[in-house]
């Protein structure tokens, strides 16, 4: 529940007996503080039924104070709109992915596997790409869990424009809304990846 309301749970009939999670938010994100003191926190809810494409972002600001977002739980169950999400290479632990029945791609910035098992992934299609950082391929489809996505991709990096509705995510781009054509370069000028839209 959200900070101000944890009193208000604690007193009511019913509820005394449960224990009652403090929420911050940050957007659409809720997040709970870790007791570790180490200024961590942990994504336990997102409630945004409509992006498409979600970044979880590998910092965030609570009352002036930053912290660093080491893990989440099961923020995405009812989110079965969303068909690109990108997690941070902050993260040590990722959860579970139910409610994901959309995902087309999965971007996860961690260079070695977090620990998974094939049951965190249930609700996540077969042919959802998995893209993660170069080199770290054969990790990840050797990884329990991580194993059971049948195209794993190397190359993280991404660039999104929301006013032409597109979105670059490693090698791959994903069109929302109507956009001729994009091109994707790197740093050196060498086209990395390009792709024909939706015409307006």
């Amino acid at each position: 529940v959200d900070r101000n309301s944890v009193e208000a749970y604690k007193n009511s009939c019913g509820w005394e007996d449960l224990r009652v999670r403090k929420g911050r938010r940050n957007k659409a994100f809720i997040y709970e503080l870790d007791s570790n003191g180490e200024g961590t926190v942990c994504l336990v809810d997102y409630d945004d039924y409509q992006s498409e494409y979600v970044t979880v972002p590998s910092t965030i600001d609570i009352d002036g104070v930053n912290y660093t977002v080491m893990s989440m739980m099961t923020p995405f169950t009812g989110c079965s709109q969303i068909k690109c999400l990108h997690l941070p290479s902050t993260m040590v632990s990722t959860g579970f992915f139910d409610g994901l029945t959309s995902l087309e791609m999965l971007q996860v910035d961690i260079t070695t596997p977090p620990y998974a098992d094939s049951e965190r992934f249930a609700d996540v299609p077969e042919d959802c790409v998995l893209v993660v950082p170069d080199g770290s391929e054969s990790a990840y489809a050797k990884a329990s869990g991580w194993s059971r996505f049948t195209t794993i991709r190397g190359g993280v990096s991404s660039a999104t424009s929301t006013s032409t509705g597109f979105r670059v995510t490693g090698r791959d781009i994903m069109f929302a809304t109507a956009c001729r054509s994009v091109e994707s370069y790197n740093l050196a000028g060498q086209l990395v990846a390009s792709a024909s839209g939706i015409e307006p």
